[in-house]
């Protein structure tokens, strides 16, 4: 068995691969952050699916604790009456002191692997960062890519911090000295970031006057900002707090 270190990937590689469209039908992947779970999510409905991606017609997530690998490798196998491709996300959640697959589900898996759907795009989610690709020995094969995405450098963290910002300037000086409040947190930093950019949205841009404003003293805004910004006809910035309130 090789090691895990030949499984790992950067996020933003892995994200391109999918714009391209590179990425296998069937994925193991390794990703504990929620947001970047959810962002791959978001990239495959449109890479993948393209414009008419609804969650609601083309996203299926399962929890190993609620649901067998049966139903979840059924649910990639039918087709739908009203949609031909599809996503499926199969979410391992362990018992204390088990890792890797289930005994009982590696030969439905490799099954499904010897002839799955190309219309649908299958990813079995580890996100507990404890279990790596070694524990995954049973299920390798040519049909299914494993994918270790949960190591972050510093570099890597600040640039997919960055991009959060979208239109909005921010120095690199200031983004540093942003990430110290946020020790490395994936969650907290896309609430922050939303936060400094309803801020700051009559100007465009955050430096560390406004960062000292809204992180360093945990800035929340309240009801009577956004019916201040009702009355002002600030409909963007009155959805952002409103957003930031609910």
């Amino acid at each position: 068995m090789a090691k895990s270190a030949n499984y790992r990937i950067s996020y933003s590689n892995f994200l391109e691969d999918i714009k391209k469209g590179n990425l296998k039908n069937n994925n193991l992947l390794f990703c504990s952050q929620k947001v970047l779970m959810d962002e791959v999510i978001e990239n495959l409905g449109k890479n993948f699916i393209g414009e008419g991606y609804t969650k609601k017609e083309n996203l299926k997530i399962f929890y190993s604790d609620e649901t067998d690998i049966f139903t979840a490798l059924n649910e990639c196998s039918n087709l739908g009456f009203f949609t031909e491709k599809k996503i499926v996300i199969y979410k391992i959640v362990k018992k204390p002191g088990i890792s890797g697959v289930r005994k009982n589900d590696v030969k439905p898996i490799l099954d499904y692997l010897n002839n799955f759907n190309p219309d649908t795009i299958l990813i079995l989610n580890e996100f507990n960062e404890e279990y790596k690709p070694d524990s995954y020995s049973e299920i390798i094969h040519k049909n299914i890519l494993f994918a270790d995405i949960n190591e972050f450098s510093e570099t890597a963290y600040k640039n997919w911090l960055k991009l959060k910002f979208e239109d909005y300037k921010i120095s690199n000086d200031d983004l540093d000295y942003l990430i110290q409040f946020l020790n490395q947190s994936y969650d907290e930093a896309v609430r922050e970031v939303e936060k400094l950019k309803t801020y700051a949205i009559d100007k465009k841009e955050i430096d560390k006057s406004d960062i000292n404003e809204c992180v360093g003293i945990s800035k929340d805004f309240s009801e009577t900002e956004m019916v201040k910004a009702i009355l002002e006809k600030d409909s963007e910035k009155a959805l952002k707090i409103y957003n930031s309130l609910t």
